[in-house]
């Protein structure tokens, strides 16, 4: 398998118009087969995604790597009048850390692609493509935990207000993490968080529970507004979704067996009153002040503060 893939026919004029529009963010219009970042397949044309088997997607990448031609920057075209093609095939493979391009007849691999996509069976609506893109892994026995989050998802940037059900995105969560030494719960109580330490000798309890909680994993899609749960685990900080309500009663369980962080008081000082300094008079003998601007005393000779 390798590391990365993009294998892609472009309409050329459409992917230029498109990725100008409005000074925004570039419109993908690329009819492609890809690699995501869990490393599953995922074809894509106008919009509509399909989930290809390893086995497919493979074969597929074979059958085209045999049809390819020499080796090219991979870029198709930075400006109009260097490529008179209204249509190219982009292929880049990623493997052993490097990206290699390859040229191909893009008609070519259009007919690939329809058929692939013919063979790959239904389109993936929302929560499936979510779903598929965010699978859960497998928890290991000897599994390092790093964290329990749960909290209200609130969607991907800029989701609307109204969406949300909240004047602002909820960004508060109740969570257990380690840090090196520090292991701490934090758990939201209304408009506050309380966090609490935790002792070293709780956690072959919490992992065990957390085995527990991972034997029936949750579902990655979530609607807005609505709780999420997850823990994360080894070096790679890998993501398990739970189910939000098991996830809480977890947390709410360390909770319980450890100690409440009470904040610092700050101590307050208590400094002398300032005493406001009579400037008509005189700081030493107390004689008149013959003007405001008189700088000396006519009867001491001190100057005025």
């Amino acid at each position: 398998m390798y590391e990365y893939v993009y294998i892609a026919y472009r309409d050329v004029y459409k992917y230029l118009n498109d990725s100008g529009k409005f000074g925004g963010n570039p419109v993908n219009t690329d009819f492609r087969l890809t690699t995501l970042a869990c490393g599953r397949y995922l074809l894509t044309c106008e919009l509509s995604n399909y989930a290809v088997a390893d086995d497919a997607a493979e074969k597929f990448i074979s059958d085209v790597l045999e049809k390819c031609g020499e080796k090219h920057r991979g870029f198709y075209p930075e400006v109009p009048p260097q490529d008179t093609r209204d249509s190219v095939a982009v292929v880049e493979i990623q493997e052993s850390g490097k990206n290699f391009y390859y040229d191909m007849d893009a008609e070519v691999l259009h007919k690939m692609l329809e058929d692939l996509k013919t063979g790959s069976g239904v389109q993936l609506d929302q929560r499936g493509l979510i779903n598929y893109s965010y699978p859960n892994p497998e928890l290991p026995e000897d599994f390092v935990l790093n964290s329990i989050t749960h909290q209200i998802y609130h969607g991907p940037d800029n989701t609307p207000v109204s969406v949300i059900k909240a004047y602002e995105p909820d960004k508060r969560t109740s969570r257990f993490q380690i840090s090196g030494d520090d292991i701490t719960v934090s758990i939201r109580d209304g408009d506050d968080t309380k966090t609490y330490d935790v002792p070293a000798d709780l956690i072959p309890d919490i992992r065990d529970k957390v085995k527990e909680l991972c034997k029936e994993p949750a579902e990655a899609y979530v609607d807005a507004g609505d709780w999420e749960s997850f823990i994360r685990f080894g070096k790679n900080d890998e993501r398990i979704f739970t189910d939000p309500d098991k996830t809480k009663a977890l947390l709410d369980y360390i909770a319980s067996r450890s100690t409440l962080r009470i904040p610092p008081v700050t101590e307050v000082k208590n400094d002398p009153p300032v005493i406001p300094v009579d400037t008509s008079r005189c700081h030493i003998c107390g004689a008149p002040r013959y003007s405001e601007t008189s700088k000396f005393c006519t009867e001491c000779g001190v100057e005025f503060k």
